[in-house]
């Protein structure tokens, strides 16, 4: 792969620091925007078109990325972002699912684009470095946005936040059309390159490492925020408590990230898991105040770790001929874990909800397991032969 270059990966950070202080911030805010005006039911609608639609284009994205290039098709897909954010000022339903709809799919394509090139702009010597970087930039955009579009919402008013939010995005075009076009050396440009990873038995396995982050992420967007007002009986705290997942990738990205360059990644990955099921079990006995900000804690940290190392990960693993198949492949696996973390809570409740996610972890470790001490060189091999196969 191609030298370090700090330059493309600043401007990277720079621009989905812009993206997702917009979307994130506006987004963070949705459901209270449907529910002013009217539609709450649009909101889940809209919610449940994005993430179908980014799961189903995740593992296509490989083929569009690998012809376009990473550089075009993160250009291309961010307009959708900004796109959405208009369309909620249409207050029509229709305009907003189908908006939804291409959302989903452009995201799919954006982050897939996103994770190939932080690699090829990257030195396997400083993956780790590069990707808290990464993770520090996105993690300050996301939290600055959600902070700073509800201070002005009260004074602003929906329509006015939500369309100077919608347009940020759009400023990360300046950014993105300045990378170099770094593109993989790739002879053969098959449209379903990532459906042949899945014939991979060390690629399925290895994929497993994004599940247990994604899914609680999926958990902090929906059932956490509704415990935290349940044990503490204030919104406020739903605030604060949250927040800590957005800056504990901010406060620890970088020395994680390092950190891992030195000691490798293998550890860093069993600790996730680890310290992701011992998070959910707390949660599933935590009615007092100190349990549940000790549970919430332990997230936070597996949190910011999760970020960086599974954003480093993508290059310990694979090589100029599977880089794109792989992003695609582990975007594929964290849309599963977001969608699983929203459908669970509908159908099973209270104490037992926790204690089924903590197993439904335990398994994800258990098929990863097998392959965990192997060293990544050799994992790598085994992927592209398996790949080629």
């Amino acid at each position: 792969m191609p030298r370090h270059n700090r330059k493309n990966v600043q401007l990277l950070g720079i621009a989905f620091l812009l993206i997702f202080f917009g979307f994130d911030g506006f987004q963070q805010y949705v459901t209270t925007y449907f529910q002013y005006l009217g539609i709450p039911r649009v909101g889940f609608l809209s919610l449940v078109l994005v993430y179908l639609a980014f799961m189903v284009g995740s593992l296509p994205a490989a083929s569009v990325i690998t012809r376009l290039g990473a550089k075009r098709s993160m250009v291309i897909a961010v307009t959708a972002y900004a796109l959405y954010g208009f369309s909620l000022l249409t207050a029509s339903p229709l305009a907003i699912l189908a908006a939804s709809v291409v959302l989903g799919v452009a995201a799919s394509v954006l982050w897939t684009a996103q994770s190939a090139y932080l690699i090829r702009a990257s030195d396997p010597s400083t993956y780790g470095a590069d990707a808290g970087r990464f993770a520090t930039m996105f993690a300050v955009g996301a939290a600055s946005g959600v902070l700073l579009l509800g201070i002005l919402l009260p004074r602003i008013g929906f329509r006015a936040g939500l369309a100077a939010f919608a347009a940020v995005p759009l400023l990360a075009l300046v950014l993105l059309t300045r990378l170099d076009d770094l593109r993989g050396n790739v002879r053969r440009r098959n449209w379903n390159a990532a459906f042949r990873l899945l014939r991979s038995a060390a690629a399925l396995r290895i994929a497993m490492v994004w599940f247990p982050f994604n899914f609680i992420q999926g958990f902090v967007l929906g059932i956490i925020p509704l415990k935290i007002g349940a044990v503490f009986g204030t919104i406020p705290a739903i605030g604060v408590l949250i927040a800590l997942f957005y800056l504990a990738p901010v406060l620890t990205a970088y020395a994680i990230g390092a950190y891992s360059d030195l000691i490798g990644r293998n550890g860093m990955v069993t600790t996730t898991f680890g310290l992701s099921i011992a998070g959910l079990a707390l949660l599933a006995i935590a009615n007092t105040p100190t349990l549940l900000i000790l549970a919430i804690a332990i997230l936070a940290v597996n949190f910011g770790l999760g970020r960086t190392i599974t954003f480093a990960l993508v290059g310990d693993i694979s090589n100029e001929a599977t880089l794109d198949p792989i992003s695609a492949l582990t975007w594929f696996v964290q849309s599963i874990a977001l969608a699983s973390a929203f459908v669970l809570p509908l159908i099973i409740r209270d104490a037992a909800l926790f204690v089924t996610a903590a197993a439904g972890v335990g398994v994800a470790y258990a098929f990863y397991h097998p392959i965990r001490r192997t060293p990544y060189p050799e994992l790598r091999l085994r992927i592209k032969n398996e790949f080629e196969t």
